[in-house]
């Protein structure tokens, strides 16, 4: 007989390494685009300047002159950008600890693993406003696990 609960947790510890990774380098990619968000120049004042350091803290999308754009590390990142790393980081993060409770548990009919399939549904749905189509498709899957889950 075929015991699915344990073919849930192997999957699920794959999954969950997989996403720690991916939960990692994107973290990491979003500090790194948030430190050069940070430190860009731009047409705003300098918020502090120290020798040839100045920093600049900009509160709405970056809009960087042609003449400081060589200057940056990325030609320019933007708010939006920013704020798209935020999401997938959070996205990363939720779905990670879907795969962590199935991993320890094996089941997906569990209370706290379809909540926090909502939480994924959510945070697909926001990531798809932020980046476009393929975060709304990927919540509608989400959804649909939510729908066999929870009944």
């Amino acid at each position: 007989m075929v015991n699915y609960a344990e073919k849930i947790q192997r999957f699920s510890k794959i999954v969950y390494i997989f996403l720690m990774i991916a939960f990692v380098v994107q973290l990491i990619g979003a500090a790194v685009e948030l430190v050069a968000w940070i430190f860009i120049k731009t047409e705003f004042e300098p918020f502090l300047k120290y020798g040839e350091i100045t920093l600049y803290i900009p509160f709405a999308q970056a809009s960087v002159t042609e003449s400081s754009a060589g200057n940056t590390l990325f030609g320019g990142v933007r708010f939006w950008d920013v704020l798209k790393d935020a999401f997938a980081v959070y996205l990363l993060w939720t779905a990670k600890s879907v795969f962590k409770r199935l991993r320890d548990n094996g089941s997906p009919y569990r209370d706290e693993v379809v909540i926090r399939f909502k939480r994924l549904t959510v945070a697909f749905i926001i990531f798809g406003a932020l980046s476009g189509f393929a975060g709304f498709l990927a919540a509608a899957i989400c959804w649909v696990i939510v729908l066999l889950t929870d009944s």
